[in-house]
């Protein structure tokens, strides 16, 4: 069964914490230990609607200099589909 299909189902947050627990078993306890433990510190990023991340956003310290802005890269059609959907 594909992780994808997690993201295709309508439910929340917390429902697709359980589902991950339920259908996809790891052996070593050590690991599914701290597996879940991730999951459940962040549950709440498992969910099927795109929304803004609740965290302070990255300040990168240049000094005196100001920001270098990157050229446009040409994105990968699927990546640029996957991408458009959550627009």
């Amino acid at each position: 069964m594909e992780l994808s299909i997690v993201w295709k189902l309508s439910v929340h947050s917390l429902e697709a914490v359980s589902y991950i627990k339920d259908n996809f078993q790891i052996d070593d306890p050590v690991i599914r230990a701290k597996f879940y433990d991730l999951l459940d510190q962040f549950e709440e990023i498992f969910d099927e609607v795109a929304t803004v991340a609740k965290i302070d956003p990255v300040r990168i310290p240049t000094g005196e200099h100001p920001p270098i802005q990157e050229k446009c890269r040409i994105r990968n059609p699927a990546t640029y589909q996957i991408a458009s959907e959550y627009a």
